[in-house]
């Protein structure tokens, strides 16, 4: 049986990730987080984008490649997993990995963006605080 967790519990919890998550620190993953966390963040994103796009004729194509744009993204800035890794998981150039973080970068100047990017970099830190 799952153990519960009061709601004051999961508010400084929560705290506690978004501060670290705001002030930019860095959340060292284990070998097993590494290989799990882009499928987790790949889910989420999609949930997340289904919102964007339910009423949209957006191709399934440009739904894919936005998510992994937005993980690709996540997992460098947030975990500081260097470009030259994120190639090798992804199986893409090291080029095709510093256009897409740029791409995004970029793209956070909107700031409803940049608030959808800032909502997955910290239920990407929760995720990984709670996998530990």
């Amino acid at each position: 049986m799952p153990m519960s967790i009061s709601s004051s519990e999961k508010l400084c919890e929560w705290s506690s990730i978004r501060s670290l998550a705001d002030e930019g620190k860095l959340v060292t993953l284990s070998e097993r987080q590494l290989v799990d966390l882009p499928q987790i963040l790949q889910s989420v994103v999609y949930e997340l984008l289904d919102l964007k796009y339910s009423n949209s004729c957006a191709t399934a194509t440009k739904r894919k490649t936005h998510v992994r744009q937005v993980v690709i993204y996540v997992l460098n800035v947030s975990f500081g997993i260097p470009m030259r890794q994120l190639a090798k998981m992804f199986n893409l150039n090291r080029s095709t990995i510093a256009y897409t973080c740029q791409t995004i970068e970029d793209r956070r100047d909107n700031p409803n963006y940049d608030r959808f990017v800032s909502a997955v970099e910290r239920i990407a830190m929760l995720t990984v605080a709670r996998y530990v």
